[in-house]
């Protein structure tokens, strides 16, 4: 396989982290997107599928059953998907 150069610095901005991501590669198992978000986005739970999330700048919140867990520029945030359970929260990425 050939490498590939994605310019994702090159995306229009999107309204909303999760809903405008744009797809780069898929597969019948995996799928690979990127969003530029130009704001918060409100909560939300993914419950169809585990996520690997790569903070490239600025800031986010996770909350989550284990707390709120802070992530920055270089950090991977990854979650699992698990049914829900009462007391969980969804999670919230917030650009900065």
């Amino acid at each position: 396989m050939l490498p590939r150069h994605f310019r994702t610095g090159q995306l229009a901005r999107c309204d909303a982290l999760v809903t405008g991501r744009r797809l780069l590669l898929a597969n019948g198992e995996v799928r690979i997107g990127f969003p530029r978000a130009a704001q918060t986005s409100p909560p939300y739970r993914d419950a169809m599928a585990d996520e690997c999330v790569f903070i490239e700048s600025g800031e986010a919140i996770l909350e989550s059953v284990f707390g709120a867990l802070r992530a920055r520029s270089g950090d991977y945030v990854v979650g699992r998907s698990r049914p829900r359970t009462a007391g969980s929260s969804p999670a919230r990425c917030a650009p900065s």
